[in-house]
C-alpha cells in the first residue's frame, strides 16, 4: 500500500506541473519465450544442455500537455529475466521523466535516449559493433556511453537530427531513491549527435563519452563516428572508434 501511494503521489507531482491540459496513460508487456540446445560430445569435460527460459517485461508511460505549452512525459519499465524471476521478483530496466516540446527537453532518465552502442553503418542482422566489439564494449573501454546509467540530459533537435548533452553524477551507479549508490567511479559525460544532418539517405552518428576515474579506476574516454549512406538499394558506411584512458592504454578500431 505504501509504494502504490507513493507512486500515487510521485504521478500526481508530475502531473501538477504547469498545469494539465490532457493526460494519457499506456500500460504494456511482452513475454519472450525461448528453448535452447546445446550438444556437447564432452570432450571438453562440458556437459550437453537444453530447457526453456522466458523473460517478461511489463510498462508503464503517461504524457499530459501543460498549459505552459510543455509536454510531460515519464515512464518505465521492469523486467523479470533469469535470477530476477527465480527470485521472485522484476528488476528495473528503463525509466525516464521528461519535459519540453519540439525543440528542446530536458529528461532525468535510464536506459533511454541517444547512446553510442547505435552505428551508422549498414547491417542487416547484428550491428558491426555487436559482431566485432561487442554490443556494449567499444575497445575495452566498458559501456559505450552513460545511456545505461542514471542520468540528467538535454536533448536539442537542430541539423536534421538530434544533439544530446548527458551528465551522470556516478557512472555504474544505480540506487532507489533514498539511497546514494557506491561511488565506484566519478562523473561520466556524453556530447552524441545522431540524424541526417538535412541530407536524405545520410545517416550520422558522432559523439564522446568521458568518464572520471576514482580510487582504482581511471580516467577513460571514447570518441565515435560512423556515417553512413543509403543509395536506395544499396548503402555504404565507415566507422571509427578511438578510446583513451590514463594510463596511456590507446585502441582504435576502424570499420
Amino acid at each position: 500500500m505504501k509504494n502504490k501511494l507513493l507512486l500515487t503521489t510521485a504521478i500526481a507531482g508530475l502531473m501538477a506541473v504547469g498545469g494539465v491540459a490532457q493526460a494519457e496513460t499506456k500500460v504494456s508487456g511482452n513475454l519472450e519465450q525461448t528453448f535452447r540446445a546445446i550438444s556437447d560430445d564432452a570432450s571438453n569435460g562440458a556437459a550437453s544442455q537444453s530447457g526453456l527460459g522466458a523473460e517478461y517485461n511489463i510498462g508503464l508511460s503517461s504524457s499530459a500537455e501543460l498549459d505552459n505549452g510543455l509536454t510531460a512525459k515519464f515512464g518505465f519499465n521492469l523486467e523479470a529475466n533469469g535470477a530476477a524471476y527465480d527470485s521472485g521478483s522484476a528488476g528495473p530496466d528503463v525509466h525516464f521523466l521528461t519535459i519540453g516540446n519540439d525543440t528542446m527537453s530536458v529528461s532525468v532518465a535510464r536506459n533511454n535516449g541517444n547512446n553510442l552502442s547505435s552505428s551508422g553503418i549498414p547491417h542487416i542482422s547484428d550491428t558491426a559493433s555487436t559482431v566485432v566489439g561487442g554490443g556494449y564494449n567499444n575497445l575495452g573501454v566498458g559501456a559505450s556511453d552513460g545511456h545505461n546509467d542514471d542520468h540528467i540530459r538535454a536533448d536539442i533537435n537542430a541539423a536534421g537530427g538530434t544533439f544530446t548533452l548527458r551528465y551522470v553524477p556516478t557512472d555504474g551507479g544505480t540506487n532507489g531513491s533514498s539511497k546514494i549508490p557506491a561511488e565506484n567511479e566519478n562523473s561520466a559525460y556524453d556530447v552524441i549527435y545522431r540524424g541526417s544532418l538535412g541530407v536524405e539517405g545520410l545517416s550520422v552518428v558522432a559523439g564522446m563519452h568521458k568518464v572520471d576515474g576514482t580510487g582504482s579506476a581511471v580516467d577513460t574516454k571514447l570518441n565515435k563516428y560512423s556515417v553512413a549512406y543509403n543509395f536506395g538499394q544499396f548503402a555504404a558506411g565507415v566507422e571509427i572508434q578511438k578510446s583513451e584512458d590514463a594510463d596511456a592504454t590507446t585502441a582504435t578500431q576502424k570499420k
